[in-house]
């Protein structure tokens, strides 16, 4: 299971040049190391891929990334982890923000 939490918002938005951090928690706390991917995406007509980060999971289970858009405009972020041997792929559901 992959949770995300933003951060650094104000009733949803921030302004341009501010970073939104994503925080969150990977169980089991066994895949320590693992990379979770930050996908974030703007809204263009379609939701356009913009950004695609990576966060390294600690031994408790949590991860941390910042991202600054480029752009005003409507976003959204979610956080996934691969399939390995051990455990299913995993995605949390998408999280939105605007820039203003």
């Amino acid at each position: 299971m992959v949770t995300l939490q933003l951060s650094g918002l104000k009733s949803g938005a921030l302004k341009l040049g501010q970073s939104v951090t994503a925080t969150g928690y990977v169980t089991p706390t066994s895949l320590a190391g693992s990379k979770v991917t930050l996908t974030a995406q703007m809204k263009r007509g379609a939701w356009v891929t913009v950004n695609t980060g990576s966060a390294t999971v600690i031994f408790t289970g949590m991860y941390s990334s910042r991202y600054r858009p480029s752009k005003k405009g409507a976003y959204r972020l979610r956080a996934s982890i691969a399939a390995t041997d051990w455990h299913a792929a995993a995605a949390t559901s998408w999280r939105t923000f605007k820039v203003k």
